[in-house]
């Protein structure tokens, strides 16, 4: 037999981040161990004393929503070269400036229009000439118009007359014959119903039976059939006649009589036209100059557009309408034609345009009270109220992400500070409803695990996990609709020993220890968990802020909208109002302590 020379295959190395992984786990697994090794020794000592509580109450929840908008004005008016050349800046008022009604604020120099007008003066000193000369040339001819407007006279009158002779002989004739038509079928009709009578009559009578055979009564049966249908025929005959074959021939005769009398109106019309042939030529070269006399009017207002002044007061704005191409105002820079290069906005018309998600837009109506925070001036607070909602998504986002739906609001400002400048950023806060009276507790005491929402609720030393139904949401705080009493007692994290016992178990098997994940992926066993969470206490609690869950109108994509909640309406292993609630496995991570 041969030895076989294949080598054995070298056991391969953990990588560095599998170590960092089994050394946290580790220490966890001392933590835990120690925990539990000081709750027997206590025996009997309160393992909650260092876990961060709360209290259930009763009160006010309010619920809002802040969102990010800028503050612009409403109306505002836009200074450009509306020349139709280029032109050279010769003077112009600096970047905030605050102007008044016939302040100038840019002059312009322009050799091509004043070009321009010089060449159409020469123009229309030409085109006077040429109207002299045309008023010598009207000449007049009727002679080939009199003839078509006889021959359109005859085809009124042929027509007319068409019309009368249906009117009044054509249509009674073709009703009477078809009357005359349907009584003679009704006649016949009766006459072979009464034989067909006088047959059974006879075959009915005593001593006369069999007179008539059978197959002759049925021959007459069927001509009294044949006669009924003859009658039907008839009689749809009659009404087609009456209903559609007069009328419509009463409507093409009128039809052709219009026809004709239009056909003799616009012979009138281009009679008229051809005999003033011979002064249209006049009536051009007139039409010509009084176009080359408008245009040097166009020209001479284009000319005092080389000064601008400004119609409205407000604050002088650089701006071209592309955030891409900024203007350069400079003294002595050509400027394109039609070339954007401010705008003045009307202060007055101040409001802050901001847009709101899907989920909270029919929240929000018009008249709804706003508080807006100004970033700029310190975080100053001013009130407002919505002005508009729109009814359509904003079409801006949809291009990013079509999944994620904004509708534009605007917020009316009720004492703007006179210094308040357009294009600041704003943070507007709507109170979204106001929940007095209801039972409410703080978003991190509330957990979620599959479908179920639960609750740690002390009891004695012992912390019982209680399922519960949520409804509204703050930044901090939930409603609570069923399973908790005012003054209950919750934990702020998952019980000491919930941990502990999660910790001990977060790796089952050696080749969960080793990373095979085969193993972890075994019916029945669960996921095993990163890092086990620890206990806050109420050290933590000071250096451990709560991330600001996700409002209303801000929730990650695929979350519900928020509103009114029951159960199984987030997602698995997520608190209220965002990604921190228990993991898969049911625990908990730890809570940041509540305000």
């Amino acid at each position: 037999m041969e030895a076989s020379t294949s080598k054995a295959p070298k056991k391969a190395r953990p990588s560095g981040r599998k170590w960092l992984l089994l050394g946290i786990l580790a220490v966890l697994l001392v933590f835990a161990g120690g925990t539990l090794l000081l709750a027997g020794a206590g025996g009997g000592a309160d393992l909650l004393a260092d876990v961060v509580k709360t209290v259930v109450t009763r009160g006010e929840l309010v619920v809002s929503v802040v969102e990010t908008g800028e503050i612009n004005a409403e109306k505002r008016t836009t200074i450009a070269n509306n020349l139709r050349w280029d032109a050279i800046i010769a003077e112009r008022v600096d970047e905030g400036t605050q102007v008044e009604v016939g302040d100038v604020i840019i002059r312009f120099e322009c050799q091509s229009l004043l070009d321009s007008i010089t060449r159409t003066e020469l123009e229309v000193t030409s085109a006077e000439n040429d109207y002299q000369q045309a008023l010598e040339r009207i000449e007049l001819t009727n002679k080939e118009w009199d003839n078509r407007i006889a021959q359109a006279e005859a085809a009124v009158t042929n027509a007319r007359n068409d019309q009368l002779k249906f009117t009044e002989h054509e249509r009674d004739q073709r009703l009477a014959e078809a009357e005359a038509r349907l009584a003679l079928e009704q006649q016949e009709l009766v006459l072979a119903e009464g034989k067909l009578k006088f047959m059974r009559d006879v075959n009915g009578t005593e001593g006369l039976e069999g007179t008539y055979s059978q197959s002759t009564i049925d021959a007459e049966q069927l001509r009294v059939d044949q006669y009924n249908l003859n009658v039907s025929n008839a009689r749809a005959e009659l009404d087609k006649l009456k209903k559609y074959e007069l009328p419509q021939e009463e409507k093409r005769l009128e039809l052709s009589l219009q026809d004709a009398e239009l056909e003799l109106e616009r012979a009138k019309l281009e009679s008229t036209a051809q005999r003033r042939l011979a002064q249209v030529n006049m009536e051009a070269k007139s039409s010509a100059l009084e176009m080359q006399e408008r245009q040097l009017e166009e020209l001479h207002a284009q000319r005092d557009m080389l000064e601008i002044r400004a119609t409205a007061p407000g604050l002088i704005i650089y701006d071209s309408g592309n955030r891409w191409d900024p203007p350069d105002v400079s003294v002595g820079t050509l400027i394109r034609s039609r070339r954007r290069l401010m705008r003045i906005p009307d202060m007055s018309t101040l409001r802050v345009y901001s847009k709101v998600f899907e989920g909270v837009s029919e929240k929000v109506h018009i008249g709804m009270p706003a508080t807006i925070r100004l970033d700029s001036r310190g975080g100053e607070v001013l009130t407002g109220t919505v002005g508009h909602v729109a009814l359509l998504a904003s079409t801006e986002d949809q291009r990013y992400n079509p999944s994620v739906k904004t509708f534009p609001i605007e917020s009316l400002l009720d004492n703007p500070p006179r210094d308040l400048k357009p294009g600041s950023s704003a943070q507007v806060e709507l109170i979204l409803a106001r929940l007095p009276g209801v039972l409410k507790t703080k978003i991190a005491a509330v957990f979620t695990e599959q479908e179920q929402t639960y609750v740690w609720k002390v009891e004695g030393k012992q912390a019982v996990r209680t399922p519960v139904r949520v409804g509204e949401m703050s930044d901090t705080e939930v409603q609570i609709l069923e399973g908790l009493a005012e003054g209950d007692v919750l934990l702020m994290a998952p019980p000491p020993d919930e941990v502990a016992d999660r910790t001990t178990h977060a790796f089952d098997t050696p080749e969960e220890l080793s990373g095979d994940r085969s193993a972890q992926e075994q019916p029945g066993r669960p996921a095993a968990a990163v890092a086990a969470p620890q206990p806050a206490t109420a050290d933590d609690a000071e250096n451990d802020a709560p991330a600001s869950p996700p409002r209303e109108g801000r929730r990650p994509e695929g979350q519900p909208p928020q509103g009114p909640r029951g159960e199984g309406q987030r997602p698995e292993g997520q608190r209220p109002g965002g990604p921190r609630g228990g993991g898969p496995a049911g625990g908990g991570r730890q809570a940041p302590a509540g305000d």
